[in-house]
């Protein structure tokens, strides 16, 4: 277990088989520097796992509008989360979408051995009703443009 900016990554290049980011992208100021330290310290043939949110999705977007908007935010996230000011986090989504990140992972050598987008109506479940409605939409409406990306980034032979 290691913690460092992304860009400066304490580690020895070429040393991990995997390396995982549940949550994270979205945080992330400049992926390209992140990507390619992950690159770096990747084995060749080793995978970089992820989760995030996809930025296509009108849940993302409505965060988007509310961060620009400040204490709106904050209060919305501590009361339907219980989370404090000071565990919201940044979120830039600058990798937060399927082909901005094919296009990132080709910058930094990777392949894309998979990028799937997953939808999740539990990110409305605070109530049966909301969960309900999140369910149809996620099933009709927004089909085309699920919650979240699930990606694997694999390291060629060789790099």
């Amino acid at each position: 277990r290691a913690a460092a900016l992304s860009e400066a990554l304490p580690l020895v290049s070429g040393r991990f088989d995997l390396v995982y980011a549940s949550w994270v992208l979205e945080h992330v100021g400049d992926p390209l520097a992140l990507l390619s330290a992950i690159e770096r310290v990747l084995k060749p043939g080793g995978y970089f796992i992820f989760i995030t949110p996809n930025k296509r999705h009108p849940l993302i977007a409505l965060n988007r509008l509310l961060t620009r908007l400040g204490r709106w935010q904050t209060a919305l996230v501590d009361r339907l989360y219980g989370r404090a000011a000071a565990d919201t986090f940044p979120a830039y989504y600058r990798a937060n979408d399927p082909a901005g990140l094919r296009h990132l992972a080709t910058q930094c050598g990777f392949g894309v051995a998979t990028l799937d987008a997953i939808p999740d109506p539990t990110y409305l479940a605070f109530n049966n009703s909301l969960f309900r409605a999140a369910i149809w939409l996620e099933e009709g409406v927004l089909r085309d443009r699920p919650v979240h990306l699930v990606g694997a980034l694999h390291k060629r032979a060789g790099n």
